[in-house]
């Protein structure tokens, strides 16, 4: 009991207690700070996903990120999708012209209805999931639920889309809170490569969906969190095979990646850039949407605009 902390500033309690990690498994409004402090205060950190709900948090992130190999700090970010060794294949044939030239790709995040409280106040939004359908808190549906997808298709592709365009919709029946259950966004990378990506939290039926599909001019692949991934004709024609367990099977391989970073000193920290990455992607896609126009991730980058969320009342 002496060490449960509550409050705003409970991260910087428990930091002050000792300890030589933190894992950073919160309301994605804070991880940015959270880890920031823990990074400064010489801990390794194990951090959720995403890392960042808008772009002052996820250069944060960035800035954390090359800190801690500065300090020579393991700073780890907890993805299942690229670490299942049968996605880690075709990401892998993939990246090294399996397809042939890249065409265009598909993805989708398909969930069901998040909590949506009509209590609005800002301590019950910090409890259990209700901060889901509060963009301050969330960064919105598609930055914290669709961050596994883009990942997947950040990793396949190799680098960060340059501008996007697309609608999003809030239409649940008695809506409380502003997130989004809908978004459809175009997103487009520097070589012309198109993306469509589509995500809904509705319960229509639908299958919960986290997947891409990557088209080339040669051969196609898939990339799963449930179901079969594959890398289809070409050379380096795959047949993959079933996607199992990846929730907990995916925790524990980086669990234990994060531990033998540790002892052996690798502090290159390759996954943080990749998450900083993925949240520029999600929020450029959020913002494109709601303004209903087309975006660069340079002017986005250059707006440097943070999401608000009142604390008043809180308990520091």
């Amino acid at each position: 009991k002496t060490r449960r902390f509550s409050g705003l500033s409970a991260y910087q309690k428990l930091i002050a207690s000792g300890g030589e990690a933190v894992i950073v498994v919160n309301i994605p409004r804070f991880h940015a700070d959270h880890a920031m402090a823990a990074i400064e205060a010489g801990c390794h950190v194990y951090a959720a996903k995403p890392v960042a709900i808008d772009v002052p948090r996820a250069l944060k992130v960035q800035a954390a990120g090359k800190l801690a190999t500065e300090k020579k700090l393991v700073h780890l970010v907890d993805y299942q999708m690229p670490n299942d060794p049968i996605n880690a294949e075709v990401i892998t044939r993939v990246r090294e012209g399996g397809l042939g030239r890249l065409m265009h790709v598909d993805s989708h995040g398909f969930s069901g209805v998040w909590g949506d409280p009509a209590d609005r106040t800002p301590e019950n939004l910090l409890r259990n999931g209700n901060w889901l359908t509060a963009i301050g808190l969330s960064g919105d549906f598609i930055v914290e639920y669709c961050v596994h997808t883009i990942d997947a298709v950040l990793l396949a592709v190799g680098k960060r889309p340059v501008r996007a365009v697309g609608g999003a919709r809030r239409c649940r029946p008695n809506a409380h809170g502003d997130g989004r259950e809908v978004y459809l966004v175009n997103y487009e990378f520097d070589d012309g490569l198109l993306w469509t990506h589509r995500c809904q939290a509705l319960n229509n039926t639908a299958d919960n969906i986290i997947r891409c599909d990557v088209f080339g001019d040669t051969a196609s692949a898939q990339i799963n969190y449930w179901g079969k991934s594959f890398l289809r004709g070409g050379p380096k024609h795959f047949g993959g095979g079933e996607v199992k367990s990846l929730y907990d099977e995916g925790a524990k391989r980086n669990i234990a990646t994060f531990y033998d970073s540790i002892l052996a000193g690798r502090c290159d920290n390759p996954t943080v850039q990749q998450a900083v990455d993925d949240a520029l992607t999600g929020v450029l896609g959020r913002e494109a949407c709601a303004r209903g126009k087309m975006l660069t991730m340079e002017e986005l980058i250059a707006e440097n605009q943070e999401l608000a969320f009142d604390t008043t009342g809180l308990k520091a």
